[in-house]
């Protein structure tokens, strides 16, 4: 069977009592409001325009050439304050602040550890200011086990070490396996086995006892391959680097 695929543009986005317009101009955005207005007027909703909200993106960038994670650490922390910020002001459901937890926190946490894959205890010492405004909201304990959010209807929050290991170990699977990457891969199995000193590739070896290495606390490979083996996910390699 086959499936035809459409793109389809998105101007909007609606959860419950909570409106995004989306638009890529400012004449875009007015026009997208002047609809509001009228849709609002013909079904007798209103709507407080106090409340409304202006997010632009400016495509800007920030690096750092010294290769240090603390300057991927910064950016994620800064990311949690800035939306903390946001939300504990506002009067919203703790279901609410749960969504816009997995919907929006989430991927771009996920985008800004892309380069860097910290431990559990540092990812979840990232979020806990966010899952403490998840249980405030919900009138619970700052003492609540997380497994209750991580699995309680109708929160169901997605665990974040596991979200963003997920993604590391994707885009890793998909150099590895990808023909075009297929050198590339070679090269960091490579080095990653020649600073080792490791006999074997380093996919088929326990990996624990260089786990304690500083410079490998943060490394997206090292760490990728070390936190799966623990979940038991194998890395189907169809090469073996010569050390």
């Amino acid at each position: 069977m086959e499936f035809e695929q459409h793109s389809l543009p998105v101007s909007h986005l609606t959860f419950l009592d909570d409106s995004t317009l989306i638009a890529s101009s400012k004449s875009g955005i007015e026009d997208q409001l002047s609809i509001t207005a009228e849709f609002y007027t013909l079904n007798n909703v209103q709507a407080n325009s106090a409340k409304y909200v202006l997010l632009f993106s400016s495509d800007s960038f920030s690096f750092s050439l010294s290769a240090s994670s603390q300057f991927v650490l910064k950016q994620a922390r800064s990311i949690v304050k800035d939306m903390a910020a946001l939300l504990t002001p506002k009067k919203l459901l703790a279901q609410h602040v749960a969504y816009l937890y997995n919907a929006v926190f989430l991927p771009r946490l996920e985008f800004r550890l892309q380069t860097s894959l910290f431990s559990e205890s540092i990812v979840q010492s990232i979020i806990s200011l966010m899952l403490s405004i998840i249980k405030r909201k919900a009138g619970l304990a700052s003492t609540t086990p997380l497994t209750l959010l991580y699995l309680k209807i109708p929160f169901s929050i997605h665990h974040a070490f596991c979200h963003v290991l997920s993604s590391h170990i994707a885009s890793w699977q998909k150099i590895f396996t990808h023909p075009d990457f297929q050198d590339f891969a070679n090269y960091a199995i490579s080095y990653l086995q020649g600073f080792l000193g490791a006999e074997s590739c380093p996919t088929t070896i326990d990996l624990t006892p260089w786990s304690q290495i500083l410079s490998l606390r943060s490394h997206s490979l090292f760490n990728s391959l070390f936190f799966s083996s623990r979940l038991n996910i194998t890395w189907p390699l169809s090469f073996w680097p010569p050390r």
